[in-house]
């Protein structure tokens, strides 16, 4: 029975490990609806909540319409 927790937890302090490793990534989207997108008074609100919020620079992050 202890070492079914023993390997219980280890699985869960792995899995908790696992996305760490993974958030470098440096690829930041924005994603709009499409509403939103062709709204173009909404549209710079909503980048200015982003830019207010973010420190990022809108010009060099993707943008995706869904």
């Amino acid at each position: 029975m202890r070492k079914i927790t023993i390997a219980i937890l280890a699985l869960i302090v792995i899995g908790m490990l696992i996305p760490v490793g993974f958030s470098a990534d440096s690829n930041v989207v924005i994603t709009y609806g499409e509403t939103t997108y062709a709204n173009s008074n909404y549209k710079s609100v909503v980048d200015s909540f982003f830019k207010s919020q973010s420190n990022l620079d809108l010009n060099n992050v993707g943008s995706k319409i869904i």
